[in-house]
């Protein structure tokens, strides 16, 4: 399982194998204790999501959509053979060209698994994407792709957009003052 999860990434099999082995030294290696390794790198490293440089925070919300929309496909209502690819409908042009710009980035850091094709000559609409493995744990999700894929729409993708004020400083007019030391209300 831990080959799974870390989908040829060295780097990731070493960090899940020495979480296991630091898990290993404090207590029994059950079965159950290895499941909390996982689920905990799992957690981490969705998490570790937010931090990506610049879309960052917007494939973490993405992704956590599409992965509760998937885990409730799977385990809502009637037991059903599912997997964790997936389409995107766009509802606009604009939408695709924005959604184009953080879908690549997760790809990059294989957040999102797409087949060759799609690597070399680069995402359309009619792209399948597959959640990676780890993102299929966090979610319960089988890793695995099935032959019937899950739509998922994106509606209105854009970055919301905001402005930091300082605090406006309320002036009160010094009569309604009450000092603690007596005497004029003005003088401090």
């Amino acid at each position: 399982m831990v080959r799974k999860i870390a989908q040829g990434n060295p780097r990731a099999f070493i960090q899940i194998m020495s979480s296991m082995f630091e898990k290993a030294r404090k207590s029994e290696l059950t079965p159950k204790a290895q499941h909390g390794v996982l689920r905990e790198y799992a957690h981490a490293f969705c998490e570790s999501t937010q931090g990506l440089e610049s879309y960052g925070p917007t494939i973490y919300q993405e992704l956590a959509t599409v992965g509760f929309f998937l885990q409730n496909n799977v385990h809502n209502g009637c037991l059903k053979a599912a997997g964790s690819n997936f389409m995107l409908k766009f509802d606009s042009d604009m939408s695709f060209e924005y959604a184009r710009k953080w879908l690549n980035q997760a790809i990059a850091y294989s957040r999102i698994m797409v087949d060759e094709d799609t690597l070399r000559n680069g995402i359309t609409k009619e792209t399948e994407y597959m959640l990676s493995n780890v993102y299929a744990v966090e979610y319960w999700l089988p890793m695995r792709s099935d032959s019937s894929k899950r739509m998922v729409c994106i509606k209105n993708n854009e970055i919301v957009k905001y402005t930091v004020k300082s605090p406006v400083q309320k002036k009160y007019p010094l009569e309604n003052q009450i000092s603690m030391f007596g005497g004029d209300y003005g003088v401090y």
